[in-house]
């Protein structure tokens, strides 16, 4: 993956941890999603050049990975303010 200088509180992107669903898929299938978010047919994405190819699958993995680790992190906030609430009715 092409490296863009993103970080989250100072962590490269490359490090965060984001848990793993269920699904897989290859690369074809990750292209096609690529070429349908840019708006481009499967022709006019495979009539790029490969480096602009290469770049528009980097810019996309790594936002789909920020937008991944945002979601996650909302989720273990809630889930951390639950159970204090829960606590809390206990005392």
């Amino acid at each position: 993956m092409i490296p863009f200088a993103i970080q989250y509180r100072g962590s490269p992107l490359r490090t965060l941890r984001i848990n793993k669903g269920d699904w897989t898929y290859g690369n074809r299938y990750l292209e096609m999603e690529v070429a349908q978010e840019w708006r481009l047919t499967p022709m006019q994405f495979y009539e790029e050049t490969a480096l602009s190819r290469a770049y528009m699958m980097a810019y996309t993995l790594s936002n789909r990975k920020m937008k991944a680790y945002e979601n996650q992190q909302e989720e273990r906030r809630a889930k951390a303010a639950q159970a204090k609430s829960k606590s809390k009715g206990r005392s």
